[in-house]
């Protein structure tokens, strides 16, 4: 047997500092050559990763597994299905059943959820997840057609979402923190003094090299929750995604009461929150110029270890190909902060919020919060007693899951999405304890945004949310033949073939976004060993 190439032509799409270049990229896949009989490869399956090796099959479509066995039970992402299935095709009969998980071929990740919503025009944001900064600083935006445009965001250890937006004519480049729990825009002066630490490793606006900039004169302090940031209010042109918003307001920072910024990997902060009718926002300003509609939606990629792709930001609308049925929509309760009332929070057979409460969904936030008696009450029930807990998966998985009910609709999170793997040996509970609140209680940040697409109706006032679905497949349950060496089969035929009724992988991998064009390629080496 020998390890040959297959450019299985994925061709995915890559950031550039050219507004009007796509480029391209494969993704390639070693296949193994058995005898010259069989190819087959290695895909992953669930969270975390199951691997399997499959055959590539043009004349199949479906994926299956079987040998090397999938196990729903150690998957997070698993969601089951009620089909069962019977396939036969030459020397093989088939039969299991159907269900859904995240797929993995060649690094890229393949899940999928819909919705439709009619838009006027749209910003694309797409998050990315990588170990590196210096990966996407200098790729950072690139517009893909006239209505759309595409800014890569980088996940900091799921601690931090941010991206490049522009300030100034020239434009200065900064990175910003995506934060729905604040409205301000603002970034850190030329006058922050360096002997800040947060002056000294970040990018600062200077105002004497814009010829757009025009002096507010009107001072400002932020209060965040561990300390302030203070400064002057300036205007300038604003560029975020390729568009240009006009005499924007923003904060020029010139001293951190708070060690927050000394670590943060964010220059500044882009609120996405209600504005106070004395400086509109970024987002408000784009709505007032007829840029966007006023909504905008946050998907987060669960698997952002397994994937180069993180997540998205869309302002303008939703993204028809990251969701599937229909939303639960709640009403703001409260136009300062995204508020609304939430039903209650249950843990086993204990309820928390148990006559309803008010909650904020936070970006800014990267975990959730509460208030400290039923925090403390959540731990008992979860037999969690300190904040860092063991890195084990099956202790993971073991943990009960923790369900809260939104407009009458659950939401439920399990202990893959509410545990937070910091690094290979140290995890944490991504629970804490709320500052009592008489306008709101609970804080659901990154950890929930993770596991439901999130939408943010400034319109209508609303809040949507919906539950993530995934790649369909098969596991077997019965295998009439000893033809196999592999542990299964990827099917890359047309859907006419589908035994399932439903689109195949690389279908999804379209219809998602992961490869930029529906063509794929096969190079077989001819010379078994």
């Amino acid at each position: 047997m020998k390890t040959i190439v297959a450019q299985v032509a994925y061709p995915v799409r890559k950031p550039s500092t050219d507004n009007n270049v796509r480029l391209i990229r494969l993704a390639t896949l070693p296949l193994i050559n058995y005898d010259n009989i069989q190819y087959y490869g290695t895909i992953e399956i669930g969270t975390p990763p199951q691997k399997f090796t499959v055959l590539f099959d043009t004349g199949f479509l479906r994926s299956l597994v079987e040998h090397n066995k999938y196990d729903s039970t150690r998957s997070s992402t698993y969601l089951p299905g009620n089909d069962t299935f019977n396939i036969s095709y030459a020397s093989v009969n088939v039969s299991g059943y159907l269900c859904n998980d995240n797929i993995i071929v060649s690094h890229r990740q393949v899940a999928a959820l819909r919705k439709k919503i009619i838009v006027m025009a749209t910003i694309r944001i797409p998050l990315y997840k990588t170990s590196s900064d210096e990966k996407f600083l200098a790729k950072t935006m690139a517009r893909l057609r006239s209505d759309t445009a595409n800014v890569s965001l980088i996940n900091y250890d799921n601690l931090q979402y941010y991206g490049n937006i522009e300030i100034g004519t020239p434009p200065q480049t900064f990175k910003i923190c995506i934060d729905t729990g604040s409205s301000d825009l603002w970034v850190p002066s030329k006058d922050c003094g360096v002997s800040q630490p947060a002056c000294l490793k970040h990018n600062k606006y200077d105002n004497t090299k814009s010829n757009t900039y025009v002096e507010d004169g009107v001072t400002f302090n932020s209060s965040y929750r561990d300390g302030r940031v203070y400064g002057n209010l300036s205007i300038d042109n604003v560029r975020i995604g390729g568009l240009k918003v006009t005499s924007q307001i923003f904060g020029e920072v010139f001293k951190f009461s708070t060690e927050f910024w000394d670590w943060s990997q964010c220059d500044g902060v882009l609120g996405m929150g209600y504005h106070d009718f004395k400086t509109p926002t970024v987002f408000q300003n784009m709505i007032d110029q007829g840029m966007v509609t006023p909504i905008f939606s946050i998907y987060l990629n669960r698997n952002y270890e397994d994937s180069h792709f993180g997540g998205e930001l869309l302002l303008g609308e939703t993204n028809p190909s990251h969701y599937v049925g229909e939303f639960t929509y709640v009403d703001v309760s409260r136009k300062e902060y995204w508020q609304f009332k939430m039903d209650k929070i249950k843990v086993k057979n204990h309820n928390l919020c148990a006559k309803g409460c008010q909650a904020i969904v936070d970006m800014g936030f990267s975990k959730i919060g509460g208030p400290p008696r039923e925090i403390a009450a959540l731990k008992r029930k979860i037999n969690v007693t300190t904040d860092r807990v063991p890195c084990d998966d099956d202790y993971i998985y073991s943990l009960p899951p923790i369900n809260f009910v939104i407009g009458g609709e659950t939401f439920q999170l399990n202990g893959k999405d509410y545990i937070l793997k910091v690094t290979e040996n140290i995890c944490i509970l991504a629970f804490q304890d709320n500052p009592i609140n008489i306008y709101m209680e609970w804080i659901l940040g990154d950890v929930f945004i993770r596991r439901y697409y999130t939408v943010f109706d400034m319109k209508d006032d609303r809040i949507a949310g919906l539950n993530v679905s995934f790649h369909t497949f098969g596991e077997i349950t019965n295998f009439a033949t000893n033809f196999w060496d592999s542990d299964g089969v990827l099917g890359m035929g047309y859907a006419d073939l589908s035994h399932f009724n439903m689109p195949n992988v690389f279908q999804h991998m379209i219809d998602e976004q992961v490869v930029s064009r529906p063509i794929f390629s096969f190079y077989l080496n001819r010379y078994p060993v």
